[in-house]
This record gives C-alpha cells, sequence and structure tokens, in this order.
C-alpha cells in the first residue's frame, strides 16, 4: 500500500520524491523525515505557525474524540452523512467510470465516514487531517482499502501531493477553519488535475449574521473558526481556476415556527436528491437565497486553468505521534456502533447498496 502512496505522495517540505524506510518516508531531496506510527504518516505545518496550530489540534480533538458528549453527535450525524453521500453519488455520476481508478482526497476528513464512502464507490481515497486523534478516530470506518498510506496528519494549505497527480478533491464543512482560503483554493488547484473537480460542502454567513456582526458585535464563531459568505467562496473558486457548474442548498433542519419555509427546503433537499443540474440563473438565485435562509452549500467545480500563484513552501514543523493520544480501545467503543447504525439507516433512506 506504501510503495502505491508514493506514486503521488511529496514531501509536504519542498515536493520532492519520498522512500519508505522501515517506519518512516524521507525526502530525497530535503532529508525530511515523515514518521508512520499506527496506521498514520505523520507531516504537519507551517513551523512559523505553531502556537495557533497546535492550540487548534488542541481543540479539535477535545471537540471531536468526546464521547462523553456522543449525543450531540448522533444528532448532527444523520444529515451530515446524507448530504455527504448524495454529493458523492452525484461526484460518480460526474466522472467517466470507464476510466482508471480515481484519486481522491478528502481533506479535512476528521473522524466522519466520507472516507469510507467515497472508497465504496470506487475512489482511491486518502484522508488527510491536521488533528491525528480527530484522522485516527476515522479508522473506525473500515474499508480494505483504507490502510496504511491512505491516512495523512498534515496541513491542507501544504498538500503532500504531486502537481496535477489528483482527479479529485473532497472538502466537507473545512473551509471555514482556514482564515486564509483563497491560497487554500489555490493549493487545492495545484493537486488537481486538468479538469479535476472540487467539491466543496461548506455552511456560509447569511445576511443577518453579518448584521448582527456590524452593528453588535456579535459572533457564532468560536477559536478557529472563520466563516464567510457564499459570495466570497464563489468568486474565489472563479478567481483560482475553477468553474462552478453545479450547485446545491440543503437544509440540515426543519424551521420550527415557519411552515412555509420548510416546504421551500423539502423542495431545495429533493433537488440534490435528484441530481438536477444548475443554470446560470440557478447560481444567481440560490447565492441570494443562501444569504436569507442560511443553509449549507453544495458546489461542484472544474478545475479549467494551472494557478501559478502558489507560494514558496515553508519549513515545515512535524505532528509527532505522541500527539496521538487515544489507542485502539476508542475504535472498540460500544458508543460508537450506533453511528454504523445511522450510516446504514442513511444508504437505505437514499435507496443505496450498503
Amino acid at each position: 500500500m506504501i510503495e502505491k502512496t508514493l506514486e503521488i505522495l511529496r514531501c509536504q517540505q519542498c515536493l520532492g520524491k519520498l522512500i519508505f524506510v522501515e517506519d518512516r518516508l524521507i525526502c530525497n531531496d530535503c532529508n525530511k523525515v515523515y514518521p508512520i506510527s499506527r496506521r498514520l504518516i505523520f507531516m504537519g505545518y507551517d513551523k512559523n505557525k505553531k502556537n495557533v496550530i497546535e492550540e487548534t489540534i488542541i481543540t479539535e480533538r477535545d471537540l471531536q474524540t468526546n464521547l462523553e458528549e456522543v449525543q450531540k453527535h448522533y444528532d448532527f450525524a444523520r444529515p451530515s452523512f446524507k448530504i455527504g453521500l448524495l454529493s458523492i453519488n452525484i461526484l460518480k455520476h460526474d466522472i467517466d467510470a470507464k476510466e482508471n481508478r480515481k484519486i481522491v482526497i478528502d481533506i479535512g476528513s476528521g473522524g466522519a465516514p466520507m472516507g469510507k464512502i467515497l472508497s465504496d464507490f470506487g475512489f482511491d481515497t486518502y484522508r488527510c487531517e491536521l488533528d491525528p486523534n480527530s484522522l485516527y478516530t476515522g479508522l473506525f470506518w473500515k474499508h480494505p482499502d483504507l490502510d496504511v498510506g491512505k491516512h495523512i496528519v498534515c496541513d491542507a494549505c501544504f498538500l503532500p501531493f504531486a502537481d496535477g497527480s489528483v482527479d479529485v478533491v473532497f472538502c466537507k464543512e473545512f473551509i471555514h477553519h482556514v482564515e486564509d482560503y483563497n491560497s487554500l483554493m489555490i493549493e487545492i488547484n495545484r493537486v488537481l488535475k486538468q479538469n479535476g473537480i472540487f467539491l466543496m460542502i461548506e455552511p456560509t454567513l447569511t445576511i443577518l449574521s453579518l448584521f448582527r456582526r456590524r452593528f453588535f458585535r456579535a459572533s457564532e464563531e468560536c477559536f478557529g473558526h472563520y466563516y464567510q459568505t457564499i459570495s466570497k467562496y464563489y468568486f474565489a473558486l472563479k478567481r483560482n481556476g475553477f468553474l462552478p457548474y453545479r450547485y446545491y442548498l440543503y437544509s440540515y433542519r426543519k424551521s420550527k415556527r415557519i411552515k412555509l419555509l420548510n416546504i421551500l427546503k423539502n423542495c431545495l433537499n429533493k433537488q440534490i436528491q435528484s441530481r438536477v443540474k444548475t443554470s446560470r440563473i440557478d447560481f444567481f438565485l440560490k447565492i441570494h437565497l443562501q444569504n436569507l435562509i442560511g443553509v449549507s452549500n453544495v458546489i461542484f467545480s472544474k478545475k479549467i486553468m494551472n494557478i501559478s500563484k502558489a507560494k514558496k513552501r515553508p519549513k515545515i514543523r512535524i505532528v509527532m505521534p505522541s500527539q496521538l493520544i487515544i489507542d485502539e480501545s476508542y475504535l472498540t467503543d460500544t458508543r460508537l456502533e450506533k453511528f454504523n447504525e445511522i450510516l446504514k439507516n442513511v444508504y437505505e433512506e437514499i435507496d443505496l447498496p450498503w
């Protein structure tokens, strides 16, 4: 598995080729060493951002791996799994199945089952996540193709993949964790092949939240969250070599007070289920509708040009294996089994084989 990974995996610091030596990867060019431990490849982040990155890792670890608060994760799981499954089903429809198996990077993967779902649909999937604990929890979702070499601890703003080596970048509810989302899109452009697909599922700000922010200094954000409007993301995509070609709005929850709003949300949710194509006027109307009602955005974009704005690679500080503090017993905790049941029910609800 590692040997196959090395065909596209590169040194995160200089993009040089890597060699596998016992329990680590070594760069041929800059001699950077990346440990391999407990099925994870440990890469890292810009060493100049150590303080904020280390705080981010601790925050995400405490949020994503706390089984004492698992009930709120159960409540979120069903709509979250459903929007991911529906989007991946469209992705499979949009890609020519006659060609070779497509390579997908799931960035900001956390412990969600998206890597497993992508693999179930036949994609050659790589999971990337900065917090090793969150990444490790994703090993709960078993698939024969998701073995050593497919789980990479790294900052997605500096992806350890060769230029033009990837067919799809899958990004679910991650971009709002990145302050410089423009640089992230440039990096995604770099690793994608021509006409490769960037699938982005993301919540965004509404007019009401902007109003609160502007006049009442109110913000729903916490540390490490940098929500933007959908317009900013849309124009950043176009500016950085992407052509959005599908756009869906998807609501996770019903309104408790406005029944008419629920009718609208149901209509929007049905569009992604039936793979309705998106016209230019649809883009225009949905962008403005999202600004009013605040639902999740699902945007499919094709890379139509290379962007030569990529920044010089920084010196990389390795996230060490010692920062992975959960162990195998976490993966066998009976409280996690309910997530498996939820995913199975979502497959059945959409009428897809489990």
